[in-house]
């Protein structure tokens, strides 16, 4: 019997062959290195086991190094104190307010620090619950701070139809505006500027037509983005009621 190279002894090899008659005889193959010419050195059995736990524990640092990157980067974004987010581009879009309409646009708003969100009206998946936070921060905001509700939506969320939008939610028209703009000015303030997903599908069902974020963006007084809230998780919510005070407080130069 011949142990081949890095494994056990009780996985050692033995062949059997049957002679004429049934007798059975038993032999060993013979070892490589006598075909090969060349000795091979033997491998202890425990290499192969130390080189896949070594693997092993390089995919987990690794794994636990980018977790927390995301957590550091998660953290950051939900309490608006990294101001990396980048500055939005300007735009300038036709908004409606109570009665009112106007313009609305990021020179307008420069000096303010402002919360935006993203609805559009037909919407029968989360937008009313966004609206509803949106209700709520204007009375939880401090005065100077002011909230800008885009439509996802342009094609059907006329000015007129958002007035009556903003109407039923009882909006103030001096610090709560309902913006649209042309489609192709909506998705690149969304791609480029917030740096959140927007997608419309022509074929779905009217309220779900438009799939786009549930966040809320924080915006100081020179049109950076300073965070992004989950506008259905409740620390998130008070953690933006504080930042956007903070920011209200703090000099621009």
């Amino acid at each position: 019997m011949v142990k081949l190279p890095g494994l056990p002894a009780r996985a050692s090899l033995r062949c059997s062959v049957f002679r004429a008659g049934g007798t059975r005889r038993s032999f060993s193959p013979p070892p490589p290195e006598a075909s090969a010419g060349t000795r091979i050195p033997p491998q202890p059995a425990s290499q192969g086991f130390l080189r896949r736990r070594v693997n092993r524990r390089g995919w987990w640092i690794a794994a636990f190094l980018l977790v927390l990157a995301g957590g550091w980067w998660w953290r950051q974004a939900s309490a608006g104190k990294n101001d990396q987010f980048g500055e939005l581009p300007a735009f300038s879009m036709e908004a409606a307010w109570g009665d009112g309409q106007g313009t609305v646009s990021k020179a307008s708003l420069s000096g303010r620090v402002w919360v935006a969100g993203f609805i559009f009206v037909h919407c029968s998946g989360p937008c009313p619950m966004v609206s509803q936070v949106m209700a709520r921060l204007q009375t939880r905001l401090p005065n100077k701070a002011v909230l800008v509700t885009f439509t996802v939506d342009p094609d059907r969320d006329s000015l007129d139809v958002l007035k009556r939008y903003a109407k039923s939610w009882e909006a103030d028209p001096a610090r709560w505006w309902f913006v649209r703009g042309e489609k192709k000015e909506v998705y690149r303030l969304m791609y480029e500027g917030f740096k959140l997903p927007l997608v419309e599908d022509p074929d779905a069902p009217s309220g779900f037509r438009v799939t786009h974020s549930v966040r809320l963006v924080l915006v100081d007084q020179q049109g950076k983005v300073r965070g992004y809230y989950s506008s259905n998780d409740e620390e998130a919510l008070k953690a933006l009621e504080h930042d956007a005070a903070r920011l209200i407080g703090e000099k621009v130069s």
